[in-house]
């Protein structure tokens, strides 16, 4: 078993003004959302390495600011899957 500890990725926090849809999500379901962001900093090592020994600090780390958010349709992700398995049907 590795003893190097797994990282944890980041984390964000929306409104509704953000994103309308979440008002209809459930904790703990997975969804996917399109973020555009401006990349505002770039530095060697992360914000939460100060006083770690190692690699960590030698890696580059960046800042973002999200410009726009959206989440993937569900019915279009539904209707490309319902044509795709009536293309395999027509075969």
């Amino acid at each position: 078993m590795d003893s190097k500890p797994s990282r944890i990725m980041p984390s964000f926090e929306l409104t509704e003004a953000d994103l309308p849809q979440i008002k209809d999500w459930d904790v703990g379901n997975k969804y996917t959302v399109t973020m555009q962001v401006e990349q505002i900093s770039k530095s060697k090592g992360g914000m939460y390495d100060f006083g770690m020994e190692g690699e960590s600090n030698k890696k580059i780390s960046a800042r973002f600011r999200i410009v726009s958010v959206s989440a993937e349709k569900k019915e279009f992700k539904e209707r490309y899957a319902d044509n795709m398995s009536k293309k395999e049907d027509e075969k």
